[in-house]
């Protein structure tokens, strides 16, 4: 979905925590709407061009920009007064069972936070939607949510993440023990 001005105008007036722009498209149609807004919080969502496996939203997709595009609306964003650049937002996808593609990922957002340090550009927050899977089928493993975080907990002590506050999306991980289904397929109703 590309955001329309319309909708970004909307956001401009409800002081949201952050604005995630997705493409030069979204960015240039914020330009024409940032000046109704004393202060605009946006997140750049990078799409890195690598694939992780699972439900895939990286990569090939159209979803986000690439860390060069990320790069030069930051810069530019920093010369708007309207427009305060916080971060980045990153989304592999989603349905990932296993610990290995989740820690892949995670180094690959290393990578471009050093790329933007390089830069001299600062990041204030990271937001991360890493995917983070349950079993559907009776042959899926859950996750293992321990092996999970004490991974993540090692990374989060490296000098990379000190300066920088994470976002985490939980996506289906938190929710999808939270309801089920239920289905009645001679009346075509579905609920939840």
């Amino acid at each position: 979905m590309s955001k329309s001005e319309p909708f970004l105008t909307t956001l401009c007036h409800k002081s949201p925590a952050a604005i995630v722009i997705e493409s030069e498209t979204e960015w240039h149609r914020l330009k024409k709407v940032a000046k109704i807004s004393a202060r605009i919080p946006i997140l750049l969502r990078i799409n890195p061009g690598k694939s992780f496996g699972g439900l895939n939203m990286a990569g090939g997709t159209q979803f986000g920009l690439s860390p060069e595009q990320g790069l030069s609306i930051a810069k530019a964003a920093a010369s708007l007064a309207q427009v305060d650049f916080l971060g980045l937002h990153f989304y592999f996808g989603s349905q990932r069972l296993t610990v290995a593609p989740i820690i892949q990922a995670i180094e690959v957002v290393e990578e471009i936070i050093e790329f933007f340090r390089q830069a001299n550009l600062d990041l204030k927050v990271i937001d991360l939607g890493l995917g983070c899977g349950v079993p559907y089928l009776a042959k899926d493993a859950a996750l293992d949510i321990s092996a999970l975080r004490q991974q993540l907990s090692l990374r989060w002590q490296s000098e990379t993440w000190s300066p920088i506050e994470i976002w985490a999306e939980a996506g289906r991980a938190l929710v999808a023990s939270a309801g089920f289904g239920v289905c009645n397929t001679k009346r075509n109703v579905f609920t939840t």
